[in-house]
């Protein structure tokens, strides 16, 4: 199985901080955010991973290389002009398209801190057997990410992003940790579009099966200042399912 790091945004929440550093390696205990993602992924023996760089990518190929010293493989996708999380999976230009076509492969938005184990992702969905699990938690303010319902089984049936308060009637809210079948590549036009936005609420208006695998680890957003320093606070009280 393969994964796929979502890693380019600009950060530009976090300027000035984001001058200089891509969103990505910004340091959390020592080590740049991306590399916790490495290592869970690499933990859950996958190893082969790719990357999508944008804004300073010299930075994360210069950190990462091939990825054989963290126990990996690491292919680029380079983005001129940003795709958007899901357009970034049909990138024409970096052949992530047709090496993602080959089988399931997992999706991780680069600029969240967890020590979630995709162990359990990849267990879930082989029960399942949907076109696309996706990892969500329970958020004490779920009108600021995308608002995921489900039935009894775990299957989704409906998913907004960041809607009013007054029409929330679940809690819980995308993590940004998918996993896909590949038939999910044909779903996705070229050029930009995101994930959560245009390409779910597609599926499951077509019924198609998506079901949500409810996270029990830690998950906190890093793309404002508040929010990155949280994940810094939180950080010396966390367990990972590999050795800092």
């Amino acid at each position: 199985m393969k994964a796929f790091i979502i890693a380019a945004g600009l950060g530009t929440r976090l300027r000035p901080l984001t001058n200089t550093v891509p969103k990505c390696m910004i340091d959390i205990g020592n080590h740049p955010l991306l590399w916790y993602h490495v290592m869970s992924l690499k933990t859950s023996g996958i190893t082969d991973i790719w990357i999508n760089t944008h804004w300073l990518a010299d930075q994360v190929t210069s950190f990462f290389g091939d990825g054989s010293q963290f126990g990996v493989h690491i292919s680029y996708s380079h983005e001129p002009e940003l795709l958007g999380t899901s357009g970034a999976v049909v990138n024409p230009v970096s052949g992530i398209k047709e090496d993602l076509s080959k089988g399931p492969f997992i999706v991780s938005y680069g600029d969240n801190f967890t020590n979630f184990n995709f162990r359990s992702l990849i267990d879930f969905h082989n029960q399942k057997k949907p076109l696309l699990t996706i990892v969500v938690n329970h958020s004490d303010e779920p009108w600021t990410k995308g608002v995921i319902e489900t039935d009894p089984s775990s299957r989704i049936t409906r998913m907004v992003e960041k809607p009013p308060k007054e029409d929330i009637r679940s809690d819980l809210t995308n993590a940004g940790m998918y996993l896909c079948e590949p038939e999910i590549i044909n779903h996705i036009p070229s050029g930009f579009s995101d994930f959560a936005a245009d390409i779910f609420p597609q599926l499951i208006s077509a019924r198609l099966p998506l079901y949500a695998l409810t996270m029990s680890e830690y998950l906190q957003d890093t793309g404002t200042p508040q929010r990155y320093t949280k994940a810094q606070v939180d950080f010396p009280s966390l367990n990972f399912p590999f050795k800092l």
